[in-house]
């Protein structure tokens, strides 16, 4: 719960290029399953010379691609480099046991693709299942936000008429801070940002 968020450090890279990853996509097939290590797709996007140098218009006849309108891309600035957002998917998160996934909706037909769609994604956080597996706080925030949170879950089991304020204390209040401290690093650069390569 503290760990989930739309923050720069949480977006998924490849380590490969140091940029969005792609998402290879198949002519006609329409719904797409996330990695395991996804929880939310933000937006699907494109780099900027596929829409500006009419990028689509211009593949040969053994390429098929249904995706070259205008009206269906609009312009996205992240970590200071322009994409464009693929406008017609619809996005679900990841619940449980059942991964992120996303639809291309409104009749767009993606085409078959390696290296046109990127995917903004933010990572699943570890899913602590038993005393062996670790936990990803800071070393210096687990006493300030995670210790807190634990014991308001603990209480709840104890008591379930605090389970809705347990969760609300969590996500209400240590969240918010707990991000705040993350994001306010020195000189206005979060402590625990992951540097790109672009």
């Amino acid at each position: 719960m503290l760990l989930r968020h739309e923050s720069e450090q949480n977006v998924l890279i490849d380590n490969a290029t140091g940029d969005l990853p792609y998402r290879a996509t198949r002519d006609g097939v329409y719904n797409y399953t996330l990695d395991d290590d996804v929880w939310r797709l933000k937006y699907l996007l494109v780099d900027d010379y596929v829409v500006t140098n009419d990028y689509f218009n211009n593949l040969d006849n053994n390429h098929t691609h249904y995706f070259y309108q205008q009206n269906q891309f609009e312009e996205y600035l992240f970590c200071g480099r322009l994409y464009y957002r693929v406008k017609q998917i619809r996005s679900f998160d990841r619940r449980n046991t059942t991964a992120a996934h996303f639809t291309f909706v409104g009749g767009l037909n993606p085409g078959a693709t390696t290296e046109i769609f990127r995917e903004l994604a933010y990572r699943e956080p570890v899913n602590i299942t038993s005393d062996n597996v670790q936990h990803e706080m800071p070393g210096s925030t687990d006493m300030d936000y995670l210790v807190p949170a634990t014991m308001a879950l603990i209480d709840a089991i104890n008591d379930h008429e605090k389970t809705v304020s347990s969760r609300q204390y969590i996500l209400k209040e240590l969240k918010p801070n707990f991000w705040n401290e993350a994001d306010g690093g020195a000189q206005g650069i979060s402590d625990y940002c992951i540097k790109r390569s672009f």
